[in-house]
C-alpha cells in the first residue's frame, strides 16, 4: 500500500514539475490560468490561490521534513523501531537523505534570511524552487536506496 501512494505521489509531484506538459507540448492555456500562477504555467503549486491558501502545503512540507529529518535520526538512536517500518512496508529514509535536506533547508533558509530578508519576490520563489528540487532529490534517494535495499532482500532469498 505504501509503495502504491508513493508512486502515485511522485506521478503527482512530477506532473506538477514539469507543468503537466505545457512545455514539452506546447499546449496554450486560458489566459485565467496564466494571469493566476506566479510562472504562468499550468500547475497548482505556483497558483496564487496556493499562496493565499497554502496551510495545507505547510504541513505537508512540514510532514515530509519529519518524515525525511527526524525519522533517521531515532531510527539511529533507537534501531529495534527500525522492525516496525519493515513490518508496515514503509521505507525508512537513510542519514544521507536527512543530511542532504537539512543542509538544503539551512541554505534556503539562509538565503531568505540574510540574503533576501523577509521580502516576497520571483526571486524569493526561485529559492523556493530550490527546495522543491531537494526535496525531490530526496524522494528519489528514498526511492533508489529502497530498491536496491528490495533487490537485494530477494536475492538472497534465492
Amino acid at each position: 500500500v505504501w509503495m502504491l501512494l508513493f508512486s502515485v505521489g511522485c506521478l503527482l509531484i512530477a506532473g506538477e514539475e514539469v507543468s503537466w506538459g505545457q512545455h514539452a507540448f506546447k499546449y496554450d492555456l486560458p489566459a485565467t490560468v496564466t494571469e493566476n500562477n506566479f510562472q504562468g504555467e499550468l500547475n497548482l503549486h505556483n497558483s496564487k490561490f496556493q499562496a493565499s491558501n497554502n496551510e495545507f502545503a505547510k504541513a505537508f512540507t512540514r510532514l515530509l521534513m519529519l518524515y525525511f529529518i527526524v525519522v533517521p535520526m531515532i531510527l539511529i538512536i533507537l534501531p529495534s523501531l527500525g522492525g516496525l517500518f519493515k513490518r508496515v512496508m514503509l521505507p525508512a529514509p537513510s542519514l544521507v537523505v536527512s543530511l542532504v535536506l537539512l543542509l538544503a533547508t539551512w541554505c534556503n533558509i539562509f538565503n531568505h534570511k540574510v540574503i533576501y530578508g523577509q521580502s516576497f519576490t520571483v526571486d524569493n520563489l526561485r529559492l523556493g524552487e530550490a527546495l522543491e528540487s531537494t526535496l525531490e532529490i530526496c524522494l528519489l534517494i528514498l526511492a533508489i536506496e529502497y530498491f536496491f535495499h528490495t533487490k537485494n532482500k530477494l536475492m538472497k532469498a534465492i
